[in-house]
């Protein structure tokens, strides 16, 4: 019982060591991806040979149209019905072509709008069309959020300890990346981002020290990835989530982990396999003691006598046969 006791304590105060250590987060380096329309020349005539150079687009084909009013209301001020399909170079990944300049069914700002086939990916650039009218920009009857925002998040690889912690439902540490990308073919500015975690949507348990995107181009996208440690102890469900603001509505974005401590579970699963043993042995002893004796039989040798322990058995067993040498 003594070594079940001690096997206990020490599980014990070893899960409770794991379990003190407190977490925080640690600050990232952000970067800006996203597809780019490069053009040798920003000032053609209707019917000009237009020059441009694609990068940085995973599709495979995409759509080029020429756009007046910024094209701020989607393919309304576009000249769709000359728009150019083109297969994008997957060797390289870049890839130049030539289109003739059609005249957008808006007037100027023009620019050159490139659309992914499946309408993932979008890229920009300015031009001139010479003699086109110039007015004001108009934008579209409704607001549309040109913002879309992402978040994830997974447990980091941090070395063999920091598992063990984890494992143990110490503090954890987990990558968390979030993305905001502009489908919109205007820039965004004065892009503001937080973050927080708890075990529900509404508690701040970590705050995640994200920077601001400020300005995002047309169909860039901004991502940051930050170490965020879960203080202890860490088990079941944990709510991840990102506000974007600055343009419009405010949007809001969550994901979930879930975290089950394997070590832990093991430890206490022998503990309480432990304990019922130390409880059968227990129960067995105690009524081990509680059984009635046989028939003329006694724990106490002295009470084990034919006349129930007088002086007649000395007498009687003098009067035994002795063997005499």
């Amino acid at each position: 019982m003594r070594s079940g006791l001690q096997r206990l304590v020490a599980a014990i105060g070893a899960c409770l060591l794991a379990l003190l250590v407190v977490g925080g987060t640690a600050i990232a380096q952000s970067s800006t991806t996203g597809p780019t329309v490069v053009l040798p020349r920003d000032e053609l005539a209707p019917g000009d040979r237009l020059d441009f150079r694609l990068e940085g687009f995973d599709g495979s084909a995409v759509i080029i149209s020429v756009c007046g009013n910024d094209a701020r209301r989607g393919s309304v001020d576009c000249n769709m019905i000359q728009s150019e399909g083109l297969r994008l170079n997957r060797e390289g990944g870049i890839t130049a072509s030539s289109i003739p300049v059609p005249v957008p069914p808006a007037p100027c700002p023009c620019l050159v709008r490139v659309v992914t086939s499946d309408g993932s990916q979008l890229g920009v650039a300015s031009l001139v069309i010479v003699g086109h009218p110039v007015a004001p920009t108009v934008g579209p009857a409704g607001f549309v959020q040109p913002l879309v925002v992402e978040i994830s998040a997974e447990q980091a690889d941090v070395g063999f300890s920091d598992r063990l912690r984890s494992s143990a439902a110490g503090a954890t540490t987990y990558d968390v990346t979030v993305k905001v990308r502009n489908r919109s073919s205007q820039p965004v500015e004065r892009v503001a981002l937080a973050g927080s975690a708890g075990r529900e949507s509404n508690e701040d348990l970590v705050v995640l020290q994200l920077d601001d995107p400020g300005t995002i181009k047309p169909g860039q996208t901004w991502e940051v990835t930050v170490q965020a440690e879960r203080p202890s102890p860490v088990w079941g469900e944990f709510v991840w989530q990102a506000t974007v603001s600055g343009t419009g509505p405010s949007v809001t974005v969550t994901t979930t982990t879930n975290h089950r401590p394997l070590l832990l579970i093991v430890l206490v699963v022998v503990l309480i396999i432990d304990l019922l043993v130390l409880a059968a042995r227990l129960i067995l002893r105690l009524v081990r003691r509680a059984q009635p004796t046989e028939a003329g039989e006694s724990d106490n040798p002295f009470l084990d006598r034919p006349d129930g322990g007088g002086g007649d058995w000395d007498a009687a067993k003098r009067r035994e046969p002795q063997l005499i040498s």
